[in-house]
């Protein structure tokens, strides 16, 4: 196992990392919501 220079333990990792997962996640979320909205407002634009 190579001596890392941080002191930090496997589950602080995992934690940090799934933290940056789920802030990922919720701007990919964001940014689908975005989008659906943009594309329903094109096509009532173009029905009209």
């Amino acid at each position: 196992m190579p001596s890392m220079p941080k002191p930090q333990s496997p589950s602080e990792k995992q934690r940090k990392e799934a933290e940056k997962a789920e802030r990922l996640a919720e701007q990919l979320r964001a940014n689908l919501r975005r989008r659906k909205a943009q594309s329903r407002n094109l096509k009532d634009s173009e029905a009209e």
